[in-house]
């Protein structure tokens, strides 16, 4: 009685595992065999990325490589490396999230911009010898070409090896039932004794054998790098320095509309609060509006601390290693992982953690709450605060960000403020040219360009494209694109002959030459203004005209046209 309720937007790219099937990466002249080349690939990647390569970041780089190795994901990670490498080369802004950002070997193959190793991530909480599944890696694209990188994949890799994945949810028997009965209005009691007697059942999961990469689509991608094109080589992106003491000061300001991650209302009031002075407070910020942290009733005392209005406190000694850079408070998901108070192995840990964030069954929930006390007596722990840690874990663990994952989420967050505060005209038109984008309408939007200074250039005939661009750097012209009835067609109709012929002297000189303008786009145009600079404000009276004009182009009886006078 399953019936399908909605597919989901992302894109995943699944690769078969097996022998004959799954992409093996091809070897360029010169290269001995796989593990060798994605080891020359990583130094290479980490004598680029570090200052010096000391004997902690090669042991760092040693220790994944070889569990990369030993669970035979050498081409996988040879693939994901070329299709990134492959989008960088073709300008297509990406960036990697999610526990991905646990691995160095990952930032040394710039999948990645975080820095595992200096932040002591932990790797296995990305992969492990001891749970050996299949690595899931997420990748955001700018949204306007992610399609060019599918197109790339499904020709390296070939069509037999390389499909698109959904995701359907479904309703169980039970559920079913219930939802069903709503519908043709049966009574409550009716329905829960229909509901109980449909045996209950899990819908097994379908192990096929696919390694999945998830090519995302993130329109604050394509925004960012439409910034960048109308900066006209003013923005160097990757190199945006991350202390810079405006982009700070405005968002302690709370005037981060159109940042990504921290332009909500509630973000927006944290950050008035909690008074960022480096990147470090702002990947605080991504972790702590999210249910975990608010439920758990961690904001307040991470600020108070922040502000070093509250004490310091730990439950046991053993938490201040973990808690300490988030001052005694529980803030990211591997900070509730068990090593520490009940000496689990990563894997164990880890395996903690999934347990509780994919609400499994009670058996496993009991299962491994015992082997947690158990090991956490075993550790000089006593039962009491290992119970306590134990509560907190089981409450949080659902809900919260990876370390790694707040902080690929905000290098990008910072890096947008920074564009905010130094190119709000290219920005604030880049972020209108992604519309709908974010939480704000385009009305509010125009007006926090206008705040800062920038001016709102109305829809004109004969200046504005498709998109909105920025004549000067204080200015925006807004676009046709922003217009109700602007078709694509008839934008680039109308640019063609603007560009070949010139510039239009009025309404009925463009009906005459742009044909593929119907009424309705006819009059939106004149409602916006796009007419004003050449017939005046008088719209109404255009309006009244309009059909006049039609007919006369019927019989092509306009007055003459400007190529008419030529």
């Amino acid at each position: 009685m399953a019936r399908t309720m909605e597919i989901a937007q992302r894109c995943q790219v699944a690769l078969t595992l097996t022998e004959t099937h799954f992409p093996k990466f091809a070897l360029p002249p010169g290269a001995r065999d796989s593990i060798a080349l994605l080891r020359h690939i990583v130094y290479e990647g980490a004598e680029a990325r570090y200052p010096r390569v000391d004997a902690d970041v090669r042991n760092r780089l040693e220790h994944e490589l070889d569990i990369i190795v030993q669970l035979g994901y050498v081409d996988y990670f040879l693939v994901v490396w070329d299709i990134v490498r492959y989008a960088r080369s073709k300008s297509i802004r990406c960036a990697g999230r999610g526990s991905a950002a646990d691995s160095a070997v990952a930032y040394c193959l710039y999948i990645t911009d975080v820095d595992a190793a200096a932040r002591g991530l932990l790797f296995e909480r990305f992969m492990s010898l001891e749970r050996a599944e299949l690595p899931d890696i997420d990748i955001d694209f700018a949204s306007d070409r992610r399609d060019e990188v599918m197109a790339y994949v499904y020709e390296k890799y070939g069509r037999d090896k390389v499909a698109r994945v959904a995701t359907y949810q479904t309703f169980r028997g039970r559920s079913a039932v219930r939802e069903i009965g709503a519908a043709l209005a049966l009574p409550t009691p009716l329905l829960d004794t229909l509901a109980k007697r449909v045996p209950w059942s899990a819908h097994a999961d379908e192990d096929v054998g696919l390694v999945k990469l998830d090519l995302l689509s993130l329109r604050t991608m394509s925004a960012i790098e439409n910034t960048v094109r109308l900066s006209r080589g003013a923005i160097d992106y990757d190199n945006i320095p991350l202390d810079d003491e405006a982009t700070f000061a405005m968002i302690r300001r709370g005037e981060t509309m159109g940042v990504f991650q921290l332009e909500s209302p509630a973000q927006r009031a944290l950050q008035s609060r909690l008074h960022a002075t480096g990147l470090e407070d702002i990947v605080a910020s991504v972790a702590l509006i999210r249910p975990g942290p608010i439920q758990g009733n961690m904001v307040d005392p991470f600020i108070a601390r922040r502000h070093g209005n509250e004490q310091i406190t730990y439950l046991h000694p053993k938490l201040e290693p973990i808690l300490g850079k988030t001052y005694g408070v529980v803030l990211f998901q591997e900070q509730v992982i068990a090593t520490a108070i009940a000496a689990f192995t990563p894997g164990e840990a880890d395996e903690l953690r999934r347990v509780m964030s994919h609400a499994r069954n009670h058996t496993e929930m009991e299962q491994i709450g015992r082997k947690f006390m158990y090991k956490a007596e075993q550790n000089g722990v006593t039962p009491e605060v290992a119970s306590i840690i134990f509560s907190y874990i089981q409450s949080y663990a659902s809900y919260g960000f990876c370390e790694a994952h707040a902080e690929a989420f905000a290098t990008t967050a910072y890096k947008t403020a920074y564009l905010v505060k130094h190119y709000p005209a290219q920005f604030y038109a880049s972020v209108l040219n992604q519309y709908p984008m974010g939480y704000y309408p385009v009305h509010v939007v125009c007006a926090e360009a206008r705040r800062r200074g920038v001016s709102m250039l109305p829809v004109d005939i004969n200046e504005s494209e498709w998109s909105c661009t920025t004549p000067d750097d204080q200015s925006i012209r807004l676009g046709f694109r922003l217009m109700k009835r602007a078709s694509a067609q008839m934008v680039v109709a109308l640019v063609e002959e603007r560009m070949k012929v010139g510039r239009f002297m009025g309404v009925a000189d463009f009906l005459m030459r742009v044909p593929v303008a119907d009424r309705l786009q006819v009059e939106h145009l004149i409602r916006v203004g796009a007419f004003d600079v050449l017939e005046g404000t008088d719209r109404r009276s255009l309006l009244w005209r309009v059909p006049g004009w039609l007919a006369m182009r019927e019989t092509r009886d306009l007055p003459p046209t400007r190529a008419d006078a030529c």
